[in-house]
């Protein structure tokens, strides 16, 4: 059988007041909190370190940029997994990240201000702790929270914290939005773009393999012949090849197999 041991779920304890803790989750979701049963990624070695050394410049925040479906959040997964597993560099160790839906925080705004003050009391928490922020599609934050009167946006606000406070930042887009929101911005210089590509036909064999795997941990459905789980796995290899995607799918592999 090619079903594995079962993993105990890796977690860990946040280091965090209760009250803030409290506050934080009001704004997002904090990743350290998962329970991961797996390592999130495969064959992504060298765009993780990519994201490792950014994340350790001081000036400098990743920006993961690739097509839809190729595995950008996942990277982000895998940096919360190494961190509660405790299998990243000094400087990493214990560090909290915390996903941010841009739209989340401006719902509810009914009255003048209460945008500036959410954002005020996001950024104070995000000194305090020295937490890592996460934003998926990040070309999102452009013009979130502005008014007729004002040009305080989203992306002005965080922008300023990153040159004053050294606010660290991972966001996810994708090329043509990176094209149309980062090329001129002033916010650009402030990101290393780390580019993240289709997988290739090996790694895509390992990843299917690997969710198929997550699905005996998970649900108990395992698949327990190795030349038929072998044969599924390259059918839908064949099945989500480039030249096989007739309605021209906006989702990429590895997700499209999935």
């Amino acid at each position: 059988s090619n079903n594995p041991i079962v993993n105990t779920p890796v977690n860990i304890s946040i280091d965090i007041l209760e009250e803030d803790l409290k506050e934080l989750e009001k704004f997002g979701k904090i990743l350290n909190k998962n329970k991961y049963l797996t390592s999130p990624t495969v064959g992504r070695e060298k765009e993780f370190k990519n994201l490792m050394i950014t994340l350790a410049q001081n000036k400098k925040s990743p920006l993961i940029v690739g097509e839809s479906g190729v595995g950008k959040t996942s990277l982000v997964d895998e940096l919360a997994y190494r961190i509660i597993k405790g299998d990243v560099p000094k400087f990493l160790q214990g560090k909290i990240i915390l996903e941010i839906n841009p739209s989340d925080i401006v719902a509810g705004c009914q009255y003048v201000g209460m945008f500036e003050d959410n954002m005020a009391k996001l950024m104070n928490l995000c000194e305090k702790y020295d937490i890592i922020l996460f934003i998926d599609e990040i070309h999102t934050i452009y013009g979130v929270g502005s008014t007729k009167n004002k040009d305080t946006d989203m992306a002005s606000i965080i922008k300023t914290h990153m040159d004053r406070r050294l606010l660290k930042v991972i966001g996810t887009t994708t090329d043509k939005e990176y094209d149309e929101y980062f090329s001129s911005d002033a916010l650009k210089r402030r990101f290393e773009k780390i580019p993240v590509k289709e997988v290739d036909e090996k790694s895509l064999f390992q990843i299917i393999d690997k969710v198929l795997n997550d699905y005996f941990i998970n649900e108990d459905i395992s698949l327990e012949n190795e030349e038929l789980r072998k044969e599924i796995i390259k059918i839908i290899i064949t099945a989500t090849s480039k030249k096989h995607r007739v309605y021209h799918d906006v989702v990429n592999n590895p997700d499209l197999a999935i």
